[in-house]
């Protein structure tokens, strides 16, 4: 890590994920909506901009950047910047924190939404209520379907398939037990 080259320092503010397409251009979403392109040179251009909060992100087989975006929902934005909405809610329950997700070889995109009951800006309360209100999901960009695969996850932000996808990783996220002091 001591040789790791920091890009674009102090110049985005908040990119929780990277995405690198073909070009090796690089981008990143922002807490104000954009999702921001760094280029070779160092320069940096808006791609994109959800309105919500573009947190995980990843471009499927057709250059496509999928957007995980808490308040927009799965998104895809193609190389105009032209942006999809792909799902917004799954069984009739609105997803409230579109999180994280990877996308298989198949093209199926494997998303989290954090928490059905709070909102990105009320991360806290879901973290403090310790609640399992975090749902893993998959959609299918070939018939347009969602299916919840799991249900009940603690805050529900990160999605990694293994490398043979026979198995995939979610990260939970919760407080429990003492602080230790007293």
């Amino acid at each position: 890590m001591q040789k790791a080259e920091l890009l674009a320092l102090g110049k985005i503010n908040g990119p929780e994920e990277v995405a690198v397409d073909s070009q090796g251009h690089v981008y990143g979403g922002t807490q104000d909506g954009k999702i921001m392109c760094l280029l070779p040179d160092g320069k940096l251009e808006t791609f994109a901009e959800t309105k919500g909060r573009p947190l995980g992100i990843q471009f499927d087989k057709n250059e496509n950047l999928i957007v995980c975006d808490a308040y927009k929902g799965l998104l895809s934005i193609n190389r105009q910047g032209k942006i999809k909405v792909l799902a917004t809610s799954a069984d009739g329950v609105p997803f409230k924190f579109t999180d994280a997700l990877d996308i298989s070889s198949d093209g199926i995109i494997y998303f989290t939404d954090a928490s059905s009951k709070y909102v990105q800006n009320e991360y806290l309360y879901d973290l403090l209520e310790s609640k399992p209100h975090g749902r893993f999901l998959s959609y299918d960009p070939a018939t347009g379907q969602i299916k919840i695969l799991l249900k009940n996850l603690y805050f529900a932000n990160g999605v990694a398939l293994s490398q043979q996808e026979d198995f995939v990783l979610i990260n939970e996220t919760t407080v429990t037990g003492s602080s230790g002091t007293g």
